[in-house]
């Protein structure tokens, strides 16, 4: 049970809903969301296991060829070429557009699956593990990518301040993640208890859901500086398919909240107030 808000270290919070036995909880002081009781690591690591379907063929699925194309388009754009460290790597597809397009990568996953993939298929120079403080050498990377990561870590404080220690003086930290504070997720968390589902939330997966506000104060109090918000670097396709992916099959109140939200969820992306943000922030 998590006694305490990771982020400021309230302890006070107020229900949002209970999912699969899940409790999401939203902190009374900082506003940052959580799951008030995380499954364990074991637990965790079943999540991300071939077995239980999760990337199973990535390498070759369009979608998620798009997607490592459109991040490293985004990486081109706000970091400067060298080394590239993705966090939550996955298969490698990402690590493997950036390699040949001239970066020197290494990769982290917890999935062992995934990892095979990553060396047998493009010979990735990657490794099975969690971010800790002897993972790598301080000062070694150019830009660090955490593509969907920092919601599914049991310490984002911590986590942050280890790779902040991993980054070149004028290094990159880009990261994309769900956005609470977004259109849909922020009106629609009035309704949550009323229809039975927060899309949003997805547990036991996600363990925290961060607005702009407080992934700004997390990056902040680690002192990174010039923190910028962006559109997620993918196609409207991805929010929408999620949407629906997470709601339509569940219930009744499941199909109403899809025809009452969903709609919010594409004029929150067209307006950058979407359900998912990309943010880039430099250490000084």
């Amino acid at each position: 049970m998590v006694n305490k808000c990771n982020l400021c270290g309230a302890k006070e919070f107020k229900k949002i809903i209970s999912d699969n036995g899940y409790l999401v909880v939203e902190c009374l002081n900082c506003g940052l969301v959580y799951l008030r009781n995380p499954p364990s690591k074991k637990e965790m690591k079943n999540l991300y296991s071939f077995e239980n379907g999760y990337r199973k063929n990535a390498a070759k699925k369009k979608r998620d060829i798009e997607r490592a194309m459109a991040q490293l388009k985004f990486i081109n754009k706000h970091g400067q070429k060298g080394e590239l460290l993705d966090v939550g790597c996955s298969v490698g597809l990402l690590l493997d557009f950036a390699k040949k397009d001239g970066w020197d990568v290494r990769g982290l996953d917890i999935s062992k699956d995934a990892l095979k993939v990553a060396r047998d298929d493009f010979g990735l120079d990657v490794k099975e593990g969690v971010i800790a403080e002897n993972s790598y050498p301080k000062e070694e990377f150019d830009v660090i990518h955490l593509g969907d990561y920092i919601e599914h870590v049991p310490d984002p404080k911590k986590t942050i301040g280890i790779l902040k220690s991993f980054l070149k003086k004028n290094g990159v930290l880009v990261l994309t993640t769900p956005n609470s504070g977004g259109l849909s997720p922020r009106v629609s968390k009035n309704f949550s208890q009323l229809f039975g589902i927060w899309t949003h939330a997805d547990p036991p997966a996600h363990l925290f859901q961060f607005s702009k506000k407080t992934i700004k104060n997390l990056l902040s109090g680690h002192g990174f500086q010039k923190i910028t918000f962006f559109r997620t670097p993918f196609k409207i396709e991805g929010p929408v398919a999620n949407f629906r992916a997470r709601s339509l099959h569940k219930s009744v109140g499941g199909f109403f909240y899809t025809v009452l939200f969903m709609p919010l969820s594409i004029i929150g992306f067209l307006i950058n107030q979407g359900s998912s943000m990309a943010v880039v922030a430099g250490r000084k």
